[in-house]
């Protein structure tokens, strides 16, 4: 176990090292997968047909920022998180440029907002899993970190074959298979709800999966 958890670690600063390397060309590098303008609006009608609470919504690895947009005018605060100065430096400079204003920024990762005691109505996982080298362990922080009724969005890569993304995109993992997704959230005590999968240009195939923190039970 100890080697096992040592072995994470060096994934874990591997992936941070990768993207704050990369930020500068990170969205070129995405695009070679799945480009935001193929899935985004997707994304987007997604959201709309999964949240109910409005009030706060956490965006992990948020990238450039894409996404933010949308969560801005959905939600009344935003937090955007991520564990590379470099991308988060880049995320906020087109928040800014897109006059976004309700957005915190937060350099950390799921234990940091799980110490600040961070609670969301929604939680977004945008092709953030792949990266990251204990996702189950994500998936149980998110749920964590979900209000009652909350939401967790996740988008994602299927299982696929084309090993190049380890190198040119910073992939640990080769997509994953739906039924893995439905595991790791079950176990969290999340509910799944609904699904979309999108077939991409490139071979890739998106899975937009939603899965909710159930209500609170009044005694």
């Amino acid at each position: 176990r100890t080697r096992l958890e040592a072995i994470n670690r060096e994934r874990s600063a591997a992936s941070v090292a990768f993207f704050n390397q990369n930020a500068q060309r990170f969205e070129e590098n995405q695009d070679l997968i799945a480009s935001w303008s193929d899935y985004g609006d997707s994304v987007e009608r997604f959201l709309d047909n999964s949240i109910s609470g409005r009030d706060s919504a956490l965006e992990i690895g948020p990238g450039y920022g894409q996404f933010l947009g949308k969560l801005s005018t959905c939600f009344k605060r935003v937090t955007a998180l991520d564990n590379s100065a470099e991308m988060l430096e880049q995320c906020r400079g087109r928040a800014t440029s897109q006059g976004l204003k309700n957005i915190d920024f937060k350099l950390g990762d799921t234990g940091l907002a799980l110490s600040d005691k961070l609670r969301s109505d929604c939680v977004s996982l945008n092709m953030v899993l792949h990266h990251n080298p204990t996702p189950a362990d994500i998936i149980g922080d998110c749920a964590k970190l979900l209000n009652p009724s909350g939401v967790l969005l996740i988008t994602d890569l299927c299982v696929h074959d084309q090993g190049w993304v380890k190198k040119a995109c910073g992939d640990l993992w080769l997509g994953f298979e739906p039924q893995q997704l439905t595991r790791w959230a079950t176990a969290a005590g999340l509910e799944e709800g609904n699904s979309l999968y999108l077939a991409q240009r490139n071979g890739f195939r998106i899975q937009l999966r939603q899965f909710i923190r159930p209500p609170a039970v009044n005694k």
